[in-house]
Formats: C-alpha cells, structure tokens, sequence
C-alpha cells in the first residue's frame, strides 16, 4: 500500500472537490481511498502536533538550564585554587575586587557565549523536524528571530552568573596575602561527626567527613541527580502512559505521530540531562579529589590504601545522590501529570533499573579523577606547592 501526497494550489476549495472527483472516479475511489484535504486543516494538524511538544520542551529547558548552573559552578570549583592564586596576583599589582571580580568572570561568560552560539546553531537544525512535523506542508522553519538570539544570550548570562558568582567574589575578597599563600581550607570542628563516624570502615568514615566538610558540593551532586532522575522518570512514566492509554481525540495515525514525537523530544532532552550529569560528575570527583589531596595523603600515610582513598571519594559523591533520586523519582511522575495530565507510576523494575544505573555511572565517573590523584605517592601531595 502506497500514500502519496499532491498538493494542488486552487483559489476556490471547490474546484479540488471536483478535481477529485473527476480524476478518482467512485470505482477507483473505493481501492485508492483518495481524501482531499485542504491546507487549513494541514495546518491546524500541524499545530496541534507542535503545541503536544511545547510543554516537554519547556520543562526540559528549565531542567537543563539547571543541569547547565550545577555545570558552571563544578567547574568553578575545580577551578577556585587556580582562581583565588590570579585574584591574589592580580591584587598585588593594584587591581581592586571589582576588576578582580570582573576578570574571574569574564572566562566563564565568554564559555558561556560560546556554548549559546553553539546551542543555538543545533537548535537551527533541529527547528524543522519540530517545526514541520509532517508532509503535508513545505519546510516553514527559518533562522532565530532577534529576540530568541537575544533571550537565549540573557538565559546565558543568568546561568553563568547564578553557576559561579559565589566562587567569584568569595575569590575577589580574599586577602592578597591569604590568596598568594593558598592556606589550607579551614575545617570546622564537629564532634557529632567523629561520635557518629567513629565505628565505620575507613572508606566511609573518610568520605563522610570529606562530605561535612565540603556541604556546598553535597548541594551540586544533589540538584544534578535529582534533575537527571526527574527527567528520567518522567521518560518513563511517558511511555508506559502511552502503552496503556495511548489517548482519544484524535484519529489513531495522529495520536502515534503525537506520541512519537513526544518520546523524541523527551529522549532528547534525557540524554542531554545525563551529558550534562556526567560532565558535572567528572568535574565534582575531581575537584574534590584536588581539594582534599593533602588530607587524603595524610590519611594514606597513616595506613589508608589508594583504593580506599578512591571509595571515600565515591562514597562522598553518592551519598547525597541517594536521596536526590529518591526525591526525583516521584517529582517525574508529578510533572509528567502537571504537563501531561496524566498521573503515571513506571514499573518498579524500570525505577530501580535507572537508579542503580545513575549510581553505578556516578561511581565510575567518580573513581576515574579521584584514582588519578590518588594514584602517586603520598609524599608527593604533601610537598606540593599551592595551586
């Protein structure tokens, strides 16, 4: 069975109808099954389809727009030895804090700008597939007007600034003395966290304290699991939804067209979430691992293994990536009803296959930076220089 699409241009919509049925004669009309439709109709079909869309691409954003803050600001931390050590220089040939500031800034808004030219260019190719989601009209999708270039420049900007003006301006008041001579991070005493940790293995007891002692990296791992987990519940929830109520309303070919290109869009933004968490994972394991290099080698000198150093490590990334998955598998399923309409719980099976995923990936992007640094002689960390 063959469809074919003709497109006819008439000023008058009777003249179709009589196109039709002088071409498709009854006969042939009943083995053909020739319909006319005119462009109207395409085109509200057309729109009833992008507007299924809007909302996964909405909600996506903002939850990129968050995985892309939790980016900005793992890499300032990756980044803030290196960074304080140029505010301390940068004061001592007499820059004030305001120049300061201004400079430790301007790297990540010019990564920022970079990154947005990118985005919108992917986002020029892939408009037409949104834009035209069937064959029944000609390709309408053009370039960005001027006010998306410039609320994606704005949206930039906004993530850039919420993602690393902590790090910047604790960077830009530090002391020009205290900067250039890197002291080591003060650490506050708990003695609730040396009663509770007292009795554990020494992998978790070194990775508990590593967390206490860095909560705001606890907070990033956090927000990136629990948006990751959000989207991918909420993918899931999507296609059982659609395997057991595919919808009503519409004829069944445009309901499947809907579903599907809802399930790409989702996917879509799914695996752009979990790039996004991968990288944030990387840069989080890392910059603990740097931050902690000389307490680690301490901990080593005193008997600690290598790999025991890698497992704290892990363990002070994974433990506040339970409860966001935790706290994300249910938020999906509410925003896929809050979107969607439909109040959808995935299978169990699917949900705990897709946590033990999300961890068992963390763990391993953790493990690559932490056994990176951990891996030379404990000596070594200890008479290193400051960053």
């Amino acid at each position: 069975m063959y469809l074919v699409h003709v497109n006819l241009t008439e000023s008058d919509a009777a003249s179709i109808v009589r196109w039709r049925e002088t071409v498709f004669t009854p006969d042939r009309r009943d083995v053909y099954g020739a319909t006319t439709r005119n462009w109207q109709t395409v085109l509200r079909t057309d729109l009833n389809m992008i507007h299924g869309s809007q909302p996964s691409l909405v909600v996506g954003g903002w939850l990129l727009a968050v995985a892309a803050t939790v980016t900005l600001a793992a890499l300032a931390a990756v980044r803030a030895a290196r960074d304080n050590r140029r505010a301390g220089l940068l004061k001592a040939v007499g820059a004030g804090p305001g120049t300061v500031a201004a400079v430790l800034l301007a790297q990540y808004l010019l990564l920022t700008a970079v990154a947005t030219a990118l985005g919108l260019a992917a986002g020029s190719l892939a408009a037409p597939g949104l834009a035209d989601p069937s064959a029944g009209l000609l390709d309408t999708a053009g370039p960005p007007s001027t006010a998306i270039v410039v609320a994606a420049a704005v949206l930039g900007v906004l993530v850039a600034v919420a993602g690393t003006l902590g790090p910047v301006l604790r960077a830009a008041r530090t002391s020009t003395v205290a900067a250039l001579a890197a002291p080591a991070h003060p650490h506050a005493h708990h003695p609730w966290v040396t009663a509770v940790t007292a009795y554990l293995p020494t992998s978790l007891l070194v990775g508990v304290r590593l967390l206490v002692r860095r909560p705001g990296r606890a907070v990033l791992t956090f927000v990136g699991t629990a948006a990751t987990a959000v989207t991918v519940t909420a993918m899931l929830g999507y296609r059982t939804a659609v395997a057991t109520d595919p919808g009503t309303g519409l004829t069944a070919a445009a309901m499947e067209a809907v579903n599907d290109r809802n399930a790409q869009v989702i996917l879509g933004i799914t695996l752009a979430l979990a790039a996004l968490s991968a990288v944030n994972t990387v840069f989080l394991g890392w910059s603990a691992a740097v931050q902690a290099r000389r307490s680690l080698a301490v901990t080593r000198t005193l008997g600690a293994t290598p790999g025991q150093v890698v497992a704290a490590i892990c363990t002070a990334q994974l433990l506040p990536a339970v409860p966001a998955l935790l706290v994300g598998a249910p938020s999906g399923s509410v925003l896929l009803w809050l979107v969607g309409g439909r109040l959808v719980t995935p299978p169990g099976s699917w949900l705990l296959a897709a946590a033990a995923v999300i961890l068992l990936a963390a763990a391993a992007l953790t493990a690559l930076p932490a056994w990176l640094q951990a891996r030379g002689p404990a000596g070594r960390a200890l008479d290193a220089g400051p960053a």
